[in-house]
C-alpha cells in the first residue's frame, strides 16, 4: 500500500489532537486544513513535503550525512563513496516506482532541514502485522535538538493510524546511545536485534 502516489504536502501544527488528512495529489498546499497538535513536541510548524525527481540531490546530500554519520559504529558501515556528489541517486529514483515506500523533506519555515524515508509493509502471519518502517531520517544538524524529529516522528504515527497501520518500526546501529534513546524516548521499545557477521 502506498501512502502517496502525487507529490503533496503534508502540513501539519503542533498542539490540538485533531487529525489532518493529507492535501490531495497535486492539490495547492495550504496551511488551513485542520491540525495534528501534541504536547511532546517543541516545533510549532512542520511540513512533509513528498519528494519528486526535482529532489534527488537534496535527498542524496542528507542521505550521505547520515551514511557518514554512522561509520563510526561499525566497520561494515564504511561507504564507499568520497563525498555526496559521487554517490548515485539511483536509489532514490526508484522509490517512485514502489508503492511502499516514499521520501518526504521535512520543511520548517519553508526551509528543509531534513529527510525521512517510510515505507509500509506487512506479516501476514501476525495478529497485528501491517507495519510503516522508518527507514532513513535526517534533520539537518544545524536544526538538530529542536524537536523536528520528534515531530516528524509523530507526523508519521499519525499518518500510520490515518492508513490503518498497526505499528511502526526503526533501525538504528547498537552503539549508538544518542538514537537509541531518542527513539526510546519517542515511545519505541526493542523488539528485535540484528546481528551482523563480516565474511572477511
Amino acid at each position: 500500500m502506498c501512502l502517496s502516489v502525487a507529490r503533496r504536502r503534508v502540513d501539519w501544527v503542533v498542539g490540538d489532537r485533531d487529525t489532518r488528512r493529507r492535501s490531495a495529489p497535486n492539490a495547492t498546499p495550504t496551511h488551513t486544513a485542520r491540525t495534528l497538535k501534541s504536547p511532546q513536541s517543541s516545533r510549532s510548524d512542520i511540513e512533509l513535503v513528498e519528494a519528486d525527481e526535482s529532489d534527488l540531490d537534496a535527498l542524496v546530500e542528507r542521505w550521505y550525512d547520515l551514511a557518514t554519520a554512522v561509520e563510526s559504529h561499525s566497520s561494515l558501515n564504511e561507504i564507499r563513496y568520497a563525498d555526496a556528489s559521487s554517490v548515485s541517486d539511483d536509489g532514490f529514483r526508484a522509490h517512485p516506482d514502489d508503492p511502499s515506500v516514499t521520501d518526504y523533506l521535512v520543511v520548517a519555515d519553508g526551509e528543509t532541514v531534513g529527510f525521512v524515508t517510510i515505507e509500509t509493509g506487512t506479516r501476514p502471519s501476525r495478529k497485528r502485522g501491517r507495519f510503516l518502517d522508518i527507514v532513513n531520517l535526517e534533520i539537518d544538524a544545524e536544526h538538530r535538538n529542536g524537536g523536528y524529529g520528534t515531530a516528524v516522528l509523530e507526523r508519521v504515527a499519525a499518518m500510520a493510524r490515518e492508513a490503518d497501520r498497526d505499528y511502526l518500526t526503526v533501525s538504528c546501529e547498537w552503539n549508538n546511545e544518542g538514537a537509541r534513546r531518542f527513539y526510546r524516548d519517542a515511545g519505541f521499545e526493542p523488539k528485535q536485534v540484528t546481528y551482523a557477521r563480516s565474511l572477511e
